[in-house]
């Protein structure tokens, strides 16, 4: 890893640039290992996790696949906060919800014909869509996650920063698909980029 928290992508190119799957990978081989051989090694998902928050600064903000990672760097942190309060933090939480607001209200998201687009940024209030459809348009439907109430009784800290963002920020969260007032079955709170309407107008077009 590079000091500014650049990951080499290949022998043949280092600094080539892949998508930031990291962190999924990494939660992803910490849960199957639990699975099946009924342990958990912390160890090295805390180990992973420090060198990921260099990698997440790394990154240019707003996109697709930064909400995704987001989620995954969430996952994360919350699994080591029922070992190390130290982890109980609100920064990813806070921080998908300000991408989905720049991606579904300010730029990546278009109305008329439910498909996301890249979007160039030419100034505050300015911004144009490519319309060009490809799979980039569905990256947006893999930033999903579902924190269970269970999570949130055990972390009274986040659940309380979560509150307050909830109480305070209406105007992110009025405007965003995201709904975090309105609980799930068993109060279940979702966190996706994509609402019910845009699923079914990406599944109808597909």
């Amino acid at each position: 890893m590079k000091p500014d928290g650049q990951l080499p992508a290949y022998k043949w190119n280092f600094g080539d640039v892949n998508p930031p799957v990291h962190a999924w990978a990494t939660f992803r081989v910490f849960k199957i290992e639990r699975k099946l051989y009924d342990r958990e090694d912390l160890e090295f998902l805390e180990r992973v996790f420090q060198k990921l928050l260099l990698n997440f600064t790394w990154w240019p903000d707003g996109t697709a696949w930064m909400a995704f990672y987001c989620l995954n760097m969430l996952n994360i942190a919350l699994e080591l906060a029922k070992h190390n309060h130290v982890y109980e933090a609100s920064k990813f939480f806070e921080h998908f919800l300000f991408i989905s607001d720049a991606v579904t209200y300010k730029a990546g998201d278009n109305e008329s014909n439910g498909m996301y687009y890249d979007a160039i940024s030419f100034g505050p209030g300015n911004t144009m869509q490519l319309p060009v459809r490809s799979l980039v348009g569905l990256i947006p439907l893999y930033a999903t996650m579902v924190l269970e109430p269970s999570v949130l009784k055990c972390l009274p800290g986040f659940k309380k920063r979560m509150e307050w963002f909830i109480d305070n920020r209406p105007g992110v969260l009025d405007r965003n698909i995201a709904n975090m007032k309105v609980g799930g079955r068993d109060q279940r709170r979702l966190l996706v980029l994509a609402s019910k309407e845009r699923l079914v107008s990406l599944a109808e077009d597909a």
